[in-house]
């Protein structure tokens, strides 16, 4: 047992957990997003689409990289600002949305190959 003196011990479980719990209901909302987007007749595998989009665990990472950083800023005291809590995630966030993209300049670029 700790003595009632001891320093007090720092915890990020629900840091972690709280942010984890809200990148999967952000990746369910973007599976359900992506299948719902393919409501053509030619569209037979957008669930299958969607299960192969969902593996792979993009929302996790971001949502795990920044917390990790606002749990060094708010537990253990480092000064860091926003941008750079915020950054890293939202710049693998986005090269992850623009992997698999067509060239604007291709006829019918807002659909998937």
């Amino acid at each position: 047992m700790r003595a009632t003196d001891a320093p007090q011990v720092s915890n990020i479980n629900c840091y972690v957990t709280q942010m984890l719990a809200a990148s999967l209901g952000l990746k369910l909302f973007d599976i359900t997003r992506r299948i719902l987007m393919y409501t053509k007749e030619t569209d037979d595998y957008k669930h299958i689409y969607a299960i192969i989009r969902g593996t792979f665990p993009i929302h996790e990472l971001c949502g795990t990289m920044t917390i990790l950083l606002l749990a060094r800023r708010d537990v253990l005291g480092v000064n860091l600002p926003m941008w750079k809590i915020l950054s890293p995630a939202v710049f693998i966030h986005a090269m992850a949305n623009f992997r698999g993209m067509k060239v604007s300049c291709i006829s019918c670029a807002c659909l998937p190959y």
